[in-house]
């Protein structure tokens, strides 16, 4: 298909909807989908912006452990 979807699968105790909050106050907007989380970048996006998304998501992921 077209576009950038990307589904991600939670695991390790975490839940989708603690993720997903801590991603949007961040700035990295994700949905919930089922156990894991739903990314959907349009194609218009930057390379500026993949980077920046992939900071947050970084940042996040890191302040869990």
């Amino acid at each position: 298909g077209m576009g950038l979807m990307i589904g991600v699968e939670v695991a390790g105790g975490y839940s989708n909807k603690e993720l997903s909050a801590r991603l949007n106050q961040g700035g990295l907007l994700s949905i919930t989908a089922g156990p894991g989380l739903r990314f959907l970048p349009p194609l218009t996006i930057t390379k500026e912006e993949m980077d920046k998304g992939l900071a947050v998501l970084k940042d996040v992921l890191g302040g869990l452990s």
